[in-house]
């Protein structure tokens, strides 16, 4: 992961993103162990990341049909 710039924001780099993809078989609890989830430089509530995370799940779901 590279950080850009002053403000916190960084960019993921594919291996990253496959990284994280992977995790998406665990638990929620173990994902947010690995994890720190952040938007526009502020760590998400451990509910908001459930909700990321229950939304992925669902988007990768709908796209493979």
């Amino acid at each position: 992961m590279k950080r850009i710039g002053t403000r916190g924001i960084f960019m993921l780099n594919n291996k990253d993103i496959q990284t994280f993809v992977k995790h998406l078989a665990f638990s929620d609890d173990h994902i947010l162990e690995e994890f720190t989830l952040t938007l526009e430089g502020r760590e998400l509530t451990h509910e908001d990341a459930r909700k990321f995370i229950a939304f992925i799940r669902a988007e990768r779901s709908s796209n493979r049909t």
